[in-house]
């Protein structure tokens, strides 16, 4: 598969996502694809190999295009990938209207949960906030996002497993519960006491020592304003990002992604490399060719 094309089939699945459809559309999508490979074979190509797959089929029907073959199965893809967007994102909103927490919201029930920090806590206009995957309430179990409210000072790192007697209530109205329901959140939580954490797995354990580091050298070589910035895009930290000034000069945008994807990786490749029995410069080759990547 080419650039353009691995760029045209990334651009149709987010088109896609845009919308949210009826979750039927993922079955519609599957046909479709299925189809459009049946018509990549049917049609000849200018070698002699025989394109597998939806992909193949696009890339392939790419190229036979310029010798004058047309595009259907190309077409038929892209569509596919739409409709499997919005199939999908659908299938997330009805998950998440439909969970049995919408019910424990609606009556404001106090219940004990066992819940993940997702969310590093974040200190808003709304107070102090986290988003948690809650893995149990009470005797059953059960799955779903929440917001959880909490005091400024409570520490919480992602991956660390919590738990506690919360009251569960319906997510906020206005904008900031659009965007909480926009990141699959379905309800809220107010502990009735801090609740009781404990430490996250290893791996993401170890992504926060590395953010922490890292953190700590861009304050040491830049002006807190600066160091703050750049902490916010390579690594994800908006605690100390002014959201105002970043939304008026138009650059929201470069910190929307967390770099705790990036912390995940670096630290699986690092581990992995000793491990392997790898040097200090053999490792820092690896990650700087894994951060480039």
């Amino acid at each position: 598969m080419t650039a353009p094309v691995a760029v045209l089939v990334a651009a149709a699945l987010w088109v896609g996502c845009l919308w949210s459809g009826p979750p039927w559309l993922v079955a519609v999508a599957v046909a479709l694809l299925g189809v459009a490979r049946r018509m990549a074979r049917t049609v000849p190509g200018p070698s002699s190999t025989r394109a597998a797959g939806a992909g193949c089929a696009v890339a392939r029907s790419g190229a036979e295009d310029v010798h004058g073959t047309p595009l259907h199965p190309a077409a038929t893809v892209v569509v596919a990938l739409v409709l499997l967007g919005a199939g999908l994102a659908g299938g997330r909103t009805s998950l998440r209207d439909d969970s049995p927490l919408v019910g424990l919201a609606e009556r404001h029930a106090t219940v004990d949960v066992w819940a993940r920090v997702v969310t590093e806590p974040r200190v808003s206009a709304f107070g102090a906030w986290a988003i948690v995957r809650i893995t149990r309430v009470d005797d059953r179990r059960l799955t779903g996002r929440a917001v959880i409210h909490l005091d400024a000072d409570t520490a919480l790192a992602v991956g660390q497993p919590i738990a506690g007697r919360m009251r569960v209530g319906a997510t906020p109205d206005g904008g900031f519960g659009a965007h909480l329901r926009a990141l699959g959140v379905s309800v809220s939580l107010r502990p009735r006491a801090p609740p009781v954490a404990r430490p996250a797995p290893w791996l993401l354990a170890h992504t926060t020592v590395l953010r922490t580091r890292a953190g700590a050298a861009f304050d040491a070589a830049l002006p807190s304003g600066r160091a703050a910035l750049l902490g916010g895009i390579v690594l994800g930290s908006r605690d100390r990002v002014d959201d105002g000034i970043l939304r008026d000069a138009g650059l929201s945008h470069l910190v929307v992604v967390s770099g705790r994807h990036v912390a995940v990786v670096l630290a699986g490749v690092l581990a992995l490399s000793v491990a392997c029995g790898i040097g200090h410069r053999g490792r820092l080759r690896l990650a700087l060719t894994m951060l480039w990547w």
